[in-house]
């Protein structure tokens, strides 16, 4: 049970004392704008964290299941999907992962079965609004499936890497030697992912991850015509993050954290603007 002593905690504000009142977060007993990390705990067991600013949730936000496994991974801007957003299966692989912009899907998503095979990838195109005597369309979002197996015409190919070569920073077909397209897969012996992303033109596109050979993750990173944009992780052989922060456009932003294998903070750097 919540006592008095909680709501002033120097490190995180409960979930309990959180309300909303037109879509801004307030303490339920100071009524301000609540601001900073906030945890959701139910007996004993984190189930929810993040942080508010201004009553609105902004940067990475994480959702744990009862058992203390991740189940989802995402980031906020204003209160908003915008950026990087990762599901998991029960057993801790990656379920889907993509980006959000203004509170939508959007561009390259990926998606493993529960033993870490990759299985499809979309390219998710929002439908900008169309003017029309004077009338506005609402926003769409159109989906192109990416994986051969789904049998579309437009769908593209995977790509292996010895059948690609690098230019001037650009992939292209070595058969032809047009610009790369496609979903770029990099197995180990045993059958296992080792990497994974899609190129758009010759240019790395959306996340690319990179797995051990035990298939658990090793690598996340986010591009945008070919340069990172978004968060950016390395893990431990042991699945705990190893260091941490934001790109944009190919230059890092932020803090940017560092942890030691057992999840403790080891060193927090704020990149220079």
């Amino acid at each position: 049970m919540l006592n008095a002593l909680d709501m002033i905690d120097p490190e995180y504000i409960h979930y309990d004392y959180v309300i909303y009142s037109d879509g801004v977060a307030y303490h339920k007993i100071s009524g301000l704008i609540i601001e900073g990390l906030v945890k959701n705990i139910v007996s004993g067991v984190l189930i929810e964290q993040g942080v508010y600013k201004k009553g609105l949730k902004e940067g990475l936000w994480e959702n744990f299941r009862l058992d203390g496994k991740l189940r989802q991974r995402q980031c906020y801007k204003d209160g908003l999907l915008e950026g990087s957003h990762e599901w998991f299966h029960t057993n801790g692989n990656i379920r889907e992962t993509g980006q959000y912009q203004n509170g939508e899907r959007i561009g390259i998503w990926l998606s493993f079965d529960r033993f870490g095979n990759f299985t499809s990838a979309i390219d998710i195109k929002r439908l900008e609004p169309e003017t029309q005597n004077k009338k506005t369309t609402i926003k769409t979002n159109a989906r192109t499936h990416l994986h051969p197996s789904n049998g579309l015409a437009n769908s593209l190919p995977e790509i292996s890497e010895r059948r690609i070569i690098f230019n001037e920073g650009l992939a292209f077909n070595k058969s032809d030697e047009t610009l790369a397209n496609g979903v770029f897969l990099k197995k180990y012996r045993n059958g296992a992912v080792e990497v994974v992303g899609v190129y758009k033109d010759g240019l790395k596109e959306g996340p690319w991850k990179e797995f051990r050979s035990s298939r658990r993750l090793k690598l996340n990173s986010n591009y945008d015509k070919g340069k990172l944009n978004g968060l950016w992780e390395w893990f431990h052989d042991n699945g705990n993050i190893r260091e941490s922060g934001f790109y944009k456009f190919g230059g890092r932003i932020g803090e940017w954290q560092s942890f030691d294998r057992f999840g403790n903070n080891t060193k927090t750097i704020a990149q220079k603007k």
